[in-house]
């Protein structure tokens, strides 16, 4: 009898304890409610010390610029306002496919959060954005779209050019579903991304996300290389040609 009265007690507390860790995240999400915020999952929360540790160089000052591949709901794209990109001058460029859904979602929530002034939405392929943008134009760059390595590697090498001297990007998922193929999963580009460009960057953080700060702008020589096959005397020779 006394063995199933403290079993008892004890269920009970438990169930006490866990509504009382529970009770703020429940208060959390009826604020958000509340205030008009339409999201179904936070997948920014986990990663938010790691980006301010990173990113805190940016914090409050003016013309600071973000851009995000893959943007969802808005809710990364708000905390990057809210917290990194501060400044009335600064900006977020967000980047995503949509369905309407989502969208309506994402409109929704970036109006409630205030940002509607300083949120540029691109909606397509990033393949198709990237490529439309302004060359270094972009403090930092949170790569988190399609997750095939052919489709992180090419947003990783496009936003390359888009992103200041001294500027960072961040992979997401790293080591998201090691058990996929290597193609399918975003491992293998950032990779091959870091080999690469082992000599332009500083890789300062490599866990579930990979951030990399920018070290140099780009070298006009290194981008268009000397081509091998040409030696000094062969233009001479070749020029000496041209003017006889």
């Amino acid at each position: 009898m006394v063995n199933s009265w403290w079993r008892r007690s004890a269920r009970a507390l438990a169930i006490a304890l866990l509504l009382s860790f529970a009770a703020p995240a429940l208060a959390a999400d009826d604020a958000a409610d509340e205030v008009g915020y339409q999201f179904s999952t936070d997948w920014t929360g986990p990663h938010t010390a790691v980006w301010l540790r990173h990113l805190a160089r940016f914090m409050k000052k003016p013309d600071i610029h973000g851009l995000e591949i893959g943007c969802f709901e808005g809710r990364s794209s708000i905390w990057f306002m809210e917290r990194i990109a501060t400044h009335e001058s600064s900006t977020m460029s967000c980047i995503d496919v949509f369905t309407d859904a989502i969208e309506a979602r994402f409109d929704n929530n970036i109006e409630v959060a205030g940002f509607s002034d300083r949120m540029k939405k691109h909606k397509g392929y990033s393949q198709d954005v990237l490529r439309k943008l302004d060359y270094a134009s972009f403090d930092f760059i949170y790569i988190d779209g399609c997750h095939l390595a052919s489709c992180v590697l090419t947003d990783a090498v496009l936003a390359w050019d888009l992103l200041k001297p001294g500027g960072m990007i961040i992979f997401d998922d790293y080591v998201w579903a090691l058990e996929k193929a290597k193609t399918q999963r975003p491992k293998v580009a950032i990779d091959a991304f870091m080999t690469v460009y082992a000599n332009h960057i500083r890789v300062r953080e490599r866990g579930y996300q990979v951030i990399i700060e920018k070290l140099a702008p780009r070298s006009d020589r290194e981008l268009v290389g000397k081509p091998v096959v040409h030696s000094e005397e062969w233009e001479k020779d070749y020029e000496k040609k041209k003017k006889d």
